[in-house]
């Protein structure tokens, strides 16, 4: 996942701490780096269909995922990705119908 699309769903959460923390402003991208690293998570470059950024992949959580997630935190956030996924799907097929997504649009799906 791209580092700005993490970011922008990260900011659209109601009522995270990391407002707090940044004086009611939204994360950066590097922000959110700074916060991962203690983690050994790093951003890397990454190509997403046609769109290169720099951006994380899932197996790089594992380990922290594990580590301090409980197993309830585990199955929701698996149960909110999971239906953020059909959500992108339904918004990516209306966008086939009216004629296509855009290259950035199609790498967030």
């Amino acid at each position: 996942m791209f580092s700005r699309t993490l970011v922008q769903g990260l900011n659209s959460l109601p009522d995270r701490p990391w407002a707090e923390k940044r004086n009611g402003k939204g994360i950066t991208e590097a922000w959110l780096a700074e916060q991962l690293q203690p983690y050994g998570i790093r951003p890397a470059p990454m190509r997403l269909g046609q769109v290169q950024a720099r951006g994380y992949l899932e197996a790089d959580f594992q380990d922290a995922f594990q580590r301090y997630m409980s197993r309830s935190d585990m199955d929701a956030l698996k149960a909110s990705l999971q239906a953020r996924q059909g959500q992108k799907s339904e918004v990516g097929d209306q966008k086939s119908e009216v004629g296509g997504a855009s290259g950035d649009d199609a790498a967030a799906a």
